[in-house]
């Protein structure tokens, strides 16, 4: 699920380069975003502008190695989403932890657990979470398909 995906490029990294733009003009479906002369962004063009957040983006940068160039990458979430991710879960961690500090009277895991405002927060760093494991998961198939579109245009 977080392997990181490294292709054998045949060719020098110009020529990948010209590749990658290839793709971005023969294919309609992904969006492709050159950064420098080696870093790559790769996402899905026609996403929903509500949930194209949660679609993954292959990172990638071309390196010479020994045995060639290779595009080395990892996918992740829109930035935006992440942002967005983070706010959430740090809003309820940070209520939590200000529910806690109010307590008056001395804290117990029986004191904890009863009261509604802190199982709230709990709950809603969880449905959080599980929010962001089934989008990766959902986006499973996109991954797959970027990782074909550049196998296929980079290793011939």
């Amino acid at each position: 699920m977080f392997k990181r995906l490294s292709i054998r490029v045949e060719h020098a990294t110009e020529e990948a380069l010209d590749q990658l733009r290839h793709i971005n003009a023969s294919n309609g479906e992904f969006a492709l975003q050159l950064e420098g002369n080696q870093s790559a962004k790769i996402s899905k063009r026609s996403a929903m502008p509500l949930l194209s957040g949660f679609l993954p983006v292959y990172v990638g940068r071309l390196v010479n190695t020994t045995d060639g160039t290779r595009l080395r990458g990892y996918f992740r979430f829109h930035l935006g989403a992440v942002g967005l991710f983070v706010a959430f879960i740090g809003a309820s961690l940070l209520n939590l932890i200000r529910i806690i500090t109010d307590f008056e009277s001395p804290l117990s895991p029986t004191t904890l657990w009863s009261d509604p405002r802190i199982t709230f927060e709990l709950q809603y760093c969880g449905f959080c979470i599980l929010v962001a494991l089934f989008a990766w998961l959902g986006g499973k198939p996109i991954r797959q398909k970027i990782e074909w579109v550049l196998r296929s245009t980079l290793e011939t």
